[in-house]
């Protein structure tokens, strides 16, 4: 007997981590704190690895450092995903300090491939015949001075039914790392439960799907563990505590909008939606200056504030159903309310161009010759498709206030000589003078909102 060896090393196959190694606080059983037991392998064809040790799974297997410096022989079962390809690999760096031998063998004994892992660093297997193989290890009286890593899984918390719950061990850190140059730390997150199917589970951040609990039921907590590895093996586990529970109904506050101040807002709640089926009560909570038409209706309005600049408004729904014993989580929309602005004017000459009846064809321009005795139209410019208003140029209120003060206000401005139509109107008409020579006459559009504290549009 020598003295009591110290050390571990890891092994990865196709994303699954598999440790192995020595401690002279371990025995040669499952000891918590140490050792990581693995859950039962998933139904075919899905991967799977762990090792076996007593009849027992293990993602971490950690012997007694008990000065026994004889081979010891593990099992590795595998189970093979639907392409038929496993690789197991791993950092053999240090190990002929921890290890006289360690062999990696089918599981006759080495009859089909015998692998040094001292000098080889990893191996292919493309036929599910090779499920079960044989881990050999010989250890040294090695004693690693490696410092373990430290496991963080995130502080216990709670979780509903049915919902995604998000791990995180952004916290667990390797203490003796090269601060410039840190080797990653290996993450295995694990759990007994049968209910629980983590996503992602060899990543720093995973997921799972909440089981479905019936409304009313307990809370149910469930036990997630992170395991850590280093470089050289060394490992160190954190346990956190999702407790799920029972389902409440789910409050939809509907789209965000944006809306001219003055304008009524209509509220939609009837995204809400409960397992149970049942009525929904309605709760909206609303910020200074917004005044509901009923903080307990599915859809409800208000007016939109005056403002002095665009303000966010956010509104809180939440909603019971009468069957499940909390509330829903609550859910926000935001109001954005526009500050009135003025309009924009735009000012055009209609002009024929060709074509007969309903299908006359006209320009629309800032400047054309015309003739004496010629009637002519003005306009407040064109789109050429409304349903798509990118063609043309338009007289607009980006701050639509119509439903408020009315329609816009036109006021046209002619030069003298020059009688209009209805100077008023949007488009009107009046008849080119007779003059004795070519000359220019312009014409002036300005445009109000209808809203006392606005101003008028630029002239165009």
């Amino acid at each position: 007997m020598g003295f009591a060896q110290d050390f571990s090393a890891t092994m990865t196959a196709s994303g699954y981590s598999m440790t192995f190694g020595f401690n002279p606080s371990a025995t040669d059983g499952y000891d918590e704190g140490i050792d990581s037991y693995a859950p039962p392998a998933p139904p075919p064809p899905a991967f799977d690895a762990a090792l076996i040790w007593g009849g027992d799974r293990y993602y971490t297997q950690i012997l007694a450092g008990d000065g026994d410096l004889s081979e010891h022989v593990y099992d590795i079962s595998l189970a093979y995903d639907i392409d038929n390809h496993i690789t197991i690999s791993w950092n053999d760096t240090g190990w002929t300090d921890m290890m006289t031998s360690c062999l990696l063998q089918d599981a006759f004994g080495g009859v089909m491939f015998n692998v040094d892992m001292l000098t080889d660093t990893s191996l292919e297997l493309t036929n599910p015949a090779f499920n079960l193989l044989k881990l050999k290890v010989t250890p040294t009286d090695f004693v690693s001075s490696n410092l373990l890593p430290i496991a963080d899984a995130g502080p216990d918390t709670t979780g509903r039914s049915s919902m995604r719950i998000y791990l995180d061990g952004s916290g667990s850190y390797d203490p003796d790392a090269d601060p410039l140059n840190q080797a990653p730390l290996l993450y295995k997150w694990t759990t007994d439960s049968l209910d629980v199917s983590i996503d992602d589970d060899t990543l720093e951040t995973a997921s799972f799907i909440a089981p479905l609990l019936e409304v009313g039921a307990d809370p149910v907590p469930y036990s997630i563990i992170l395991t850590v590895t280093d470089v050289v093996g060394g490992t160190d586990k954190d346990t956190v505590v999702i407790t799920i529970l029972p389902p409440v109904p789910i409050a939809n506050a509907g789209q965000d909008q944006t809306v001219t101040e003055g304008n009524e807002v209509d509220l939609n709640g009837a995204g809400s939606a409960s397992l149970e089926g049942e009525d929904y009560y309605f709760h909206w909570e609303v910020p200074d200056g917004i005044e509901l038409s009923d903080t307990t209706a599915e859809n409800p309005r208000f007016i939109a504030p005056f403002v002095e600049n665009d303000t966010d408004y956010s509104l809180i729904l939440t909603v019971e159903d009468g069957v499940s014993p909390d509330p829903s989580e609550p859910d926000t929309v935001v109001i954005t309310v526009k500050d009135n602005q003025p309009p924009i004017a735009v000012a055009k000459i209609k002009i024929y161009i060709d074509g007969t009846g309903s299908n006359k064809n006209y320009d629309y321009l800032d400047s054309a010759g015309v003739y004496e005795n010629q009637e002519i139209q003005l306009t407040d410019g064109h789109y050429k498709d409304l349903s798509n208003e990118t063609e043309g140029e338009k007289t607009r209120d980006s701050t639509d206030v119509k439903f408020i003060y009315g329609p816009l206000i036109y006021h046209w401005t002619a030069p003298a000589g020059i009688t209009l139509s209805d100077a008023t109107l949007a488009s009107p008409t009046f008849t080119a003078p007779a003059v004795t020579e070519n000359e220019n006459f312009e014409f002036v559009l300005v445009v109000n909102d209808g809203d006392p504290n606005s101003a008028d549009s630029e002239p165009d």
